[in-house]
């Protein structure tokens, strides 16, 4: 699956009640998001390289390259997006 664009449905909402950290990141990633259904992770080429269908809270990237990535979460409310660094 590929993604061209991200539309963001509730910015201001979602963006502020989502909360990722630490970020930059060596690997492991916590994410904390109320009503997250769905949690992906976006590759700049717009490939989702992670997705996870329930709200675990912590996130394990340590195999992917370092760079930089898109966490999108996908909530009934809508669509959050957060620019994630790989280190």
């Amino acid at each position: 699956q590929i993604i061209v664009g991200i539309h963001n449905s509730q910015p201001t909402t979602l963006n502020s009640q989502l909360k990722v950290y630490p970020n930059p990141t060596d690997g492991i990633l916590h994410v904390v998001c109320p009503d997250a259904r769905r949690i992906s992770v976006v590759n700049l080429m717009g490939q989702v390289v992670l997705t996870l269908n329930s709200q675990d809270s912590t996130l394990n990237l340590e195999f992917l390259p370092e760079g930089v990535y898109f966490l999108k979460v996908e909530t009934s409310d809508g669509v959050a997006v957060k620019k994630i660094l790989k280190k």
